[in-house]
């Protein structure tokens, strides 16, 4: 079984480097909608037979232009979506990535954002939605999440040590792909490729 990770297409606020909100109904730009129709030929060469997504809007709107040529509905997993920041959400992230670097690193794991959520809680409702996909379903599945959220589980499938985690940046619509060997290994296949694009 193969499991191809992307992040979701371009959005304005990717654009103009801020986080999105929660609740943000932002979707996706020109752009995004055209990196979307290219990762679904990505998908079709991966023989994809189910796409699973985050609930923001944005990962959606990519994981239905995925979807609609394969004749995929794709299917919305609350865990799949991106760290909550809290009261710092939609605040540009150079000025937020100061007050972290400030912190040790185990600081920064267990932080809690006023009204948001730990990148450590983040990491752990991630990799559960992930092992029961990986667990449940037969075939390669497509997951469209975050960029925040890729670099919290991609280290985490390949065991890596925590601070790996900030050496990672995935673009828009990149693939980063595994395959898994029940009942819990995953090896890595590619990592934030973008030849599709």
């Amino acid at each position: 079984m193969e499991i191809l990770f992307s992040r979701h297409g371009e959005t304005d606020t990717n654009v103009n480097g801020k986080t999105h909100r929660r609740d943000d109904e932002m979707g996706l730009n020109a752009a995004g909608k055209l990196q979307s129709s290219k990762l679904a030929d990505a998908a079709a060469k991966h023989n994809v037979r189910a796409i699973f997504t985050s609930p923001a809007k944005r990962a959606i709107e990519t994981a239905q232009i995925v979807g609609r040529p394969l004749g995929l509905q794709p299917i919305v997993v609350d865990d799949l979506r991106e760290r909550d920041w809290g009261d710092w959400n939609s605040e540009p992230w150079a000025e937020i990535e100061p007050r972290l670097k400030r912190m040790t690193l185990e600081e920064r794991y267990t932080f809690i954002p006023l009204n948001g959520e730990s990148w450590k809680q983040m990491d752990e409702r991630l990799k559960r939605a992930v092992d029961k996909i990986a667990q449940t379903v037969t075939g390669n599945v497509m997951v469209i999440t975050h960029g925040g959220a890729l670099r919290a589980i991609v280290p985490n499938l390949k065991r890596e040590e925590l601070t790996q985690s900030l050496s990672y940046n995935f673009d828009n619509a990149s693939v980063t792909s595994f395959s898994f060997s029940p009942p819990d290994t995953y090896a890595v296949l590619t990592e934030n490729n973008t030849s599709h694009l």
